[in-house]
């Protein structure tokens, strides 16, 4: 019976390798120039009190709470909060903020990170 919750070990030293591939995956799609990446369209939507956005199967999103007050917009306006979805199919979650104030979330689909990533 293998159902159920379990423990299991690995060795520091396969630890420490699935963390630093994680890292540079991470790195690798938090840095990706967005005109490479194809914007989900229909996740495109005004922030008031959260961004919430349904996909096939899954669902992000929750409060953000005036977003504003602890995102870090770069030069563009832009925030990337992370990402979701595995190495064949990864989506970036992106806010950006307008000139007037406004802040918008949004997916782009990102290109497959490099093998070595």
């Amino acid at each position: 019976d293998v159902e159920g919750g379990g423990i299991y070990s690995v060795a520091p030293a396969e630890a420490e390798s699935r963390e630093e591939a994680w890292k540079e995956r991470y790195d690798y799609y938090m840095s990706v120039p967005l005109e490479e990446c194809e914007l989900v369209e229909d996740s495109v939507k005004t922030v008031t009190d959260g961004y919430e956005y349904q996909g096939d199967g899954w669902s992000i999103g929750g409060g953000v709470g005036g977003p504003a007050e602890y995102m870090t917009f770069d030069e563009n306006g832009v925030f990337r909060s992370g990402m979701v979805g595995d190495n064949s199919d990864t989506l970036i979650i992106v806010f950006k903020r307008d000139a007037d104030g406004t802040v918008t979330g949004m997916l782009y689909r990102a290109p497959e990170a490099p093998a070595s990533t």
